[in-house]
């Protein structure tokens, strides 16, 4: 269970902090459920809303940085993105 709990803390950081705390959310996530297959539901109940978290951080972090890439992008080569008038 110390696994999945982890497991969670650590994806519930990644969503927040964009990143930092993936690959450990990974490992973790994975330990966690290889271990619940012998502990109880909640373990594994545990492990799997580690995933999902995991996930969404990793979604919402992609989104974030074409984001911020087409910003850059467009302000260095002079194209203007659509949106209120400057």
């Amino acid at each position: 269970m110390g696994n999945a709990i982890a497991a969670l803390v650590a994806s519930i950081v990644t969503l927040c902090l964009c990143w930092i705390f993936a690959l450990p959310a990974l490992v973790l996530s994975i330990i966690g459920m290889v271990l619940a297959n012998d502990n109880s539901s909640a373990s594994r109940g545990c492990t799997l809303a580690a995933w999902a978290l995991l996930a969404v951080g990793l979604v919402l972090g992609v989104a974030y940085f074409a984001l911020h890439g087409a910003v850059l992008f467009s302000d260095a080569f002079g194209v203007t993105l659509p949106g209120p008038p400057r």
